[in-house]
């Protein structure tokens, strides 16, 4: 009984070691009169709300628990769906490939229980449909443009309301 006692401590023991060394920050202080830097991957970064931290490569971002909120680039306007109608904005440049942020702001109507956002035609062939992140009327996802872009790509927004009903519509890029 005293060697299997022994062994129980021994393993608390060690797991209390290595638990007391989780949760320390590791990353160097920031250094000053310049711009707080971050690891390139910077996605386990948790910033409080007052953090608006410019990177070493000039990318922005402010925001909790590595929760980008980005400023928008452009205005594309406003969308009606169905009896919502949302501002919609963009940041990024499209470009095949690209990754692009997209910014949804629901000025009325209802909340939806689910929104996808994608850039290409209606029927999203060729395109990869991403489901918003909500944040009470403003909603963001960040989008892939797909390879071919023609005259007729669109930003396509499609919402699901509480009964599951899905409605979509598009704004020109």
């Amino acid at each position: 009984m005293t060697t299997l006692l022994r062994l129980v401590m021994g393993c608390l023991v060690g797991s209390l070691l290595l638990l007391a060394g989780c949760g320390k920050d590791n990353s160097p202080p920031p250094v000053s009169g310049g711009a707080a830097t971050a690891p390139a991957d910077h996605d386990d970064v948790a910033h409080s709300e007052d953090d608006d931290l410019e990177h070493a490569d000039g990318t922005a971002h402010e925001g909790e628990d590595g929760d980008d909120h980005v400023e928008a680039d452009r205005v594309l306007g406003v969308i009606t769906i169905g009896t919502m109608e949302f501002e919609v904005s963009i940041d990024g440049m499209v470009e095949p490939n690209a990754e692009i942020e997209v910014l949804i702001e629901q000025l009325t109507g209802l909340d939806p229980s689910t929104m996808r956002v994608w850039i290409g035609v209606e029927s999203g062939i060729g395109s990869m449909k991403m489901k918003t992140h909500a944040h009470d009327i403003e909603h963001h996802a960040t989008v892939e443009a797909p390879s071919d872009i023609t005259a007729d790509t669109a930003l396509w927004i499609e919402v699901e309301n509480r009964n599951r009903e899905r409605m979509s519509g598009s704004i020109s890029l």
